[in-house]
């Protein structure tokens, strides 16, 4: 996903971030959504707000389906899982139910998601 929000502080007036949405919280106005990527070899994860009015786009860039609902286990994972190009260009998508991410994800975590346990996928 990319997102721009309104920066005053930014050159250009906004700011623009792409990363992995790994969680997403539903709480009304409430609502919030995280993106993880890689920079300079250090991971960033940034919350917006769903309702903020900085917000100014959010732009699907590659649809894809994982196992699990929220993709926390990434933060124990290796740093080349979450990583997306920030000159990606938007891939389209087909009509019909989006495509399945089927690459295994070597965790440095100890517990096993159940729903990748139940899939057979570890």
């Amino acid at each position: 996903m990319a997102v721009q929000v309104a920066d005053k502080f930014a050159p250009n007036g906004s700011h623009r971030f792409v990363g992995l949405c790994i969680e997403r919280y539903n709480e009304g106005l409430w609502t919030t959504f995280t993106l993880r990527n890689v920079i300079d070899k250090t991971a960033v994860e940034i919350a917006y707000e769903l309702y903020n009015p900085t917000l100014q786009s959010i732009e699907v860039l590659l649809l894809e389906k994982r196992l699990d609902q929220n993709l926390l286990y990434l933060r124990d994972a290796p740093l080349q899982e979450s990583r997306i190009p920030f000159d990606m260009t938007p891939i389209p998508h087909p009509s019909n139910t989006p495509p399945i991410y089927h690459l295994n994800c070597v965790c440095a975590c100890t517990v096993i998601c159940f729903s990748r346990y139940l899939h057979n996928t570890v």
